[in-house]
């Protein structure tokens, strides 16, 4: 039996997420660069947290899992193009473990939001556009690996907390994305 725990989810998806961002790199009008990759983990973050938003408003008992779990697929493909971008190495993430209560869901989104922003702030400085106090590049190696296992694991979290299945998300999320590319693959 396939061992439950969101690193196991990332080296199982990792090699996967990579191969799928380069055969959209047919769409793509010029090279993404690190800012480019994070404006799109952004996005999708953003899609995840409008999910809630609309879904708290309309009731706190029901909740659309197959958008929830589409939007977690997604940010998980980015983010593992991140951890590609950034020369990371998958196997390097923590298991973080953290306990939750299932009237937290609203703590774990924000925790979300928290957690990309300090990934924001260390490709920044990563990328020469922040000054940092921290010289040594393995230390902002595995400040990184910290901040990606977090976010990792609140997207864990989330989806054990709503009994989303990760592995068919992904392959959903893949089948999705491959069935655009075969119809707009070579529009630009």
């Amino acid at each position: 039996m396939e061992e439950k725990s969101y690193k196991s989810f990332c080296v199982r998806y990792f090699e996967r997420a990579i191969l799928l961002k380069k055969k959209f790199n047919i769409t793509e009008n010029s090279a993404w660069d690190n800012q480019t990759f994070l404006l799109e983990l952004g996005l999708q973050f953003s899609h995840l947290n409008y999910l809630f938003i609309n879904e708290f408003e309309k009731s706190k008992i029901y909740f659309d899992f197959n958008s929830i779990s589409d939007e977690i697929a997604d940010i998980y493909l980015q983010l593992f193009n991140v951890i590609d971008r950034l020369n990371l190495d998958v196997n390097s993430l923590i298991e973080v473990n953290i306990e939750y209560h299932e009237t937290k869901v609203e703590l774990i989104l924000l925790e979300l939001n928290v957690f990309f922003g300090q990934l924001i702030h260390q490709i920044m400085i990563k990328d020469g556009f922040r000054f940092e106090m921290i010289f040594e590049d393995e230390l902002k190696t595995k400040y990184l690996n910290i901040i990606i296992s977090e976010i990792s694991t609140r997207l864990f979290l989330l989806s054990d907390f709503f009994e989303i299945n990760l592995d068919f998300a992904f392959d959903k999320m893949e089948k999705n994305a491959l069935t655009f590319l075969e119809k707009y693959g070579s529009v630009k």
